[in-house]
């Protein structure tokens, strides 16, 4: 896969590295206020690094690795054969940056038995296909 970037916007590894350092700071219980003020930076900045807008420095990538105790291969896609960025689902994926909504959802899943999940994992496949393929919409 070739590097995505639109003029002045964000490529698809500043992208990508922004999703990580979004879900491990989730996954950790950490604020954008509190991982900005132990980079001395503003939650604004966070933001901005998390979007992919603003181009997260490799010293920053360093201090963030350790502030949310990930190794920083963790916050890198992998490449491919032709030196590119190999954009795959790891993690949150690429292009979708989970809310804190959805993170409720899914920390509540998981507490759930696992035959309990398979159960609703089914239920919220069908719901989606339906509403793909426009069956039913308006009951789903």
């Amino acid at each position: 896969m070739t590097e995505q970037k639109t003029k002045g916007g964000p490529g698809d590894g500043d992208i990508y590295i922004g999703s990580m350092i979004r879900l491990a700071r989730l996954q950790s219980g950490m604020s954008q206020g509190s991982l900005g003020a132990a980079l001395g930076l503003t939650f604004q900045q966070i933001q901005k690094y998390e979007r992919g807008a603003n181009r997260v420095s490799a010293m920053h990538l360093h201090k963030i690795s350790g502030i949310l105790s990930k190794p920083i291969i963790y916050f890198l896609p992998e490449i491919s054969d032709r030196g590119k960025p190999a954009m795959g689902e790891v993690g949150c994926g690429v292009g979708y940056v989970l809310t804190a909504s959805d993170w409720r959802l899914i920390n509540a899943v998981r507490k759930l038995p696992a035959r309990t999940r398979g159960i609703i994992r089914r239920l919220v496949e069908d719901a989606a296909r339906m509403v793909e393929e426009g069956v039913g919409h308006d009951r789903v």
